[in-house]
């Protein structure tokens, strides 16, 4: 028995495991690994989908199921399944036909269990994909993404813009939580 057995830690991705390079420093490695050879059990909650998470695996000593895009997945990497999952319903769509007539050029970045999907790549999006290593299949539309949708981002290069639609939408659907995951 190790004396962090028992023990969860579940910590945030960019900008707390890892540093602005995207990268897990040493001491944080080995932080982790000292936890998990006590016994603990290491997660990580992140906005990012299971796709990205890859390259990751092989560098830091993950022992428990990883929350992804945003908690709508829990994914034991190890077993290679799902744990838990929360799709989107029809809502998602219905917000995207406002979007596409409130603000045309916004783009749409769909989420599935093993795909990227974007409509109207920004450089916002170039750059989060860049730097969280995911793939995307670009589309003309956003109804075009295959599978069941588990997160639906907005982006758009005037801020002030997408903060108006961002109130728009809070307006339209208010059963709905629209959040900016960066500023």
């Amino acid at each position: 028995m190790g004396i962090f057995e028992n023990v969860l830690i579940v910590s945030d991705l960019d900008g707390t495991l890892t540093n602005s390079s995207g990268r897990i420093s040493d001491e944080n490695r080995e932080a982790v690994k000292y936890f998990c050879d006590g016994g603990g059990s290491f997660s990580i909650c992140t906005s990012r989908p299971p796709q990205t998470f890859r390259n990751l695996l092989r560098i830091a000593p993950f022992n428990a199921p990883i929350v992804h895009s945003n908690g709508s997945l829990i994914y034991d990497h190890a077993a290679g399944r799902p744990v838990y999952c929360d799709y989107l319903d029809d809502t998602a769509t219905e917000i995207c036909r406002y979007a596409l007539s409130s603000l045309p050029g916004v783009c749409f970045e769909i989420f599935t269990d093993e795909r990227s999907f974007v409509v109207n790549p920004s450089q916002i999006t170039a750059n989060y994909h860049r730097r969280a290593e995911v793939e995307d299949t670009c589309i003309s539309s956003p109804f075009e993404a295959e599978g069941s949708w588990l997160k639906l981002a907005l982006t758009y290069d005037n801020r002030e813009a997408l903060l108006v639609l961002r109130n728009e939408l809070e307006k339209a659907f208010p059963h709905t939580r629209f959040i900016f995951s960066s500023p």
